[in-house]
């Protein structure tokens, strides 16, 4: 695992980054600042992971929504079908 400071840090390498495996736990705060990795030469290994990451999380946000639209539309359906009693 790599994790860049005990709060948000910043590990510096001076030569290439390789991760082939494993997690980077990434912290992040809502003044957009966030852990980095600055590397002297290729972290295209690196690159790679976190556009994955990015992926899946894109993916996951998307699948809330959608979750979100269609428990919208069921309540909707349920109360425009109730007795008014109930209402």
């Amino acid at each position: 695992m790599v994790a860049p400071g005990n709060s948000i840090g910043t590990l510096t390498v001076t030569g290439n980054f390789r991760q082939t495996g494993g997690v980077y736990q990434v912290k992040a705060n809502a003044q957009s600042q966030s852990d980095r990795i600055v590397a002297g030469g290729d972290a295209t290994e690196l690159l790679e992971l976190v556009e994955e990451a990015f992926d899946k999380v894109s993916l996951t946000i998307e699948r809330l929504f959608q979750r979100k639209r269609l428990l919208r539309r069921l309540i909707l359906g349920m109360l425009a079908t109730a007795p008014r009693a109930l209402m």
